[in-house]
């Protein structure tokens, strides 16, 4: 009885911290079985670059984060994240290890907005999202690998995100090189990067600009996008367009982009289209995706989807799919 007594007052000492401190535990898991059929292909999209088409088991960034907040009074909080992708299929996420940061980072916030600084989405990443492109996100029809739009989850990242005011947020970030790879990078902000997000009654509205050219070495280095989405009922569309000139992945390359998806639910099935063009110079590649999405419940679903593409896998950072690639990819997910 002794020895009960005593266990459960250590385990309520070792909770109360947690409890006290208003850590919320979350995340994802993400998996997929792919069939790829490419003259050149990676296996897994951010799992290497060994062409190899056939059967994969592909993990589709399943991740664990913990957030908290602290009130400090007179309508401020300290708040902070730690997020990591995690690996499920092949013990290795993309970044090489179990584990892969994704946003990490301290700050505080209150009336006038939210101060953050660590590892976090540019606002060019945050206004590109805000768009709705991405239907089936992280998966074979993620806008990244299908069509070969770039942004970045930046280290060392000094943001500023505006209050919500009647739909409309703004964001901004200033990016320290801190010399590297170029010495003489040592300023406060040798990257930057600028969103503009609007959300109300269906409708949504985003613009967003990354400037690079402090890391690059390029003085023309950046990239600028301008997104729009609308839904209604159970109808959702949203497109996207962007220009990449010698950004971080390619210093020395241009691009315009631009993709539309398409959704449509019906009950517990959501049905997605989506279609895109990459004209990299003097090439030109073409990609679509189907998928239809069945919801378990609303923390569990599975989907089933086809794509094509005739993307270069020489002009691709991802290189998940190359040439004349098609895939068939079956995937589940779990939110907690």
């Amino acid at each position: 009885m002794k020895k009960t007594i005593i266990a459960a007052a250590v385990a309520a000492a070792v909770a109360a911290p947690a409890a006290n401190a208003g850590v919320v535990i979350y995340g994802k898991i993400h998996v997929s079985i792919d069939y790829l059929d490419a003259q050149t292909s990676a296996r897994c999209s951010g799992e290497g670059t060994t062409p190899g088409g056939g059967f994969n088991v592909c993990d589709r960034t399943s991740r664990i984060g913990f957030k908290g907040s602290e009130d400090l009074g007179n309508g401020m909080k300290a708040i902070w994240k730690l997020e990591s992708e995690v690996a499920i299929a092949d013990g290795a996420a993309e970044g090489g290890s179990w584990t892969s940061a994704r946003n990490a980072y301290i700050g505080l916030a209150g009336d006038w907005g939210t101060f953050l600084y660590g590892r976090h989405d540019t606002p060019y990443k945050m206004a590109f999202y805000a768009s709705g492109i991405d239907m089936l996100g992280d998966s074979f029809m993620d806008a990244n690998s299908l069509y070969g739009f770039q942004e970045w989850r930046r280290d060392n990242a000094i943001a500023y995100v505006s209050p919500n005011w009647n739909g409309f947020t703004f964001a901004a970030a200033a990016i320290p090189a801190e010399g590297d790879p170029n010495p003489d990078d040592d300023s406060f902000a040798d990257s930057y990067s600028i969103g503009l997000m609007y959300n109300n009654n269906g409708l949504r509205l985003s613009a967003g600009y990354e400037d690079t050219a402090g890391e690059t070495g390029n003085d023309d280095s950046m990239e600028w996008m301008l997104g729009a989405g609308y839904s209604m009922n159970a109808f959702d569309i949203a497109a996207v367009w962007a220009t990449q000139e010698g950004n971080r992945a390619s210093p020395t390359g241009d691009n315009d982009i631009w993709a539309v998806s398409m959704a449509y639910t019906m009950g517990n099935n959501k049905f997605i289209a989506s279609v895109g063009q990459n004209d990299w110079g003097d090439d030109d590649g073409m990609g679509y995706g189907l998928a239809v999405q069945h919801m378990f419940s609303k923390r569990t679903s599975a989907y089933l989807g086809y794509s094509s593409t005739e993307m270069l896998a020489a002009h691709r950072t991802n290189a998940y799919l190359g040439e004349d690639a098609e895939a068939v990819s079956f995937g589940m997910i779990h939110s907690f």
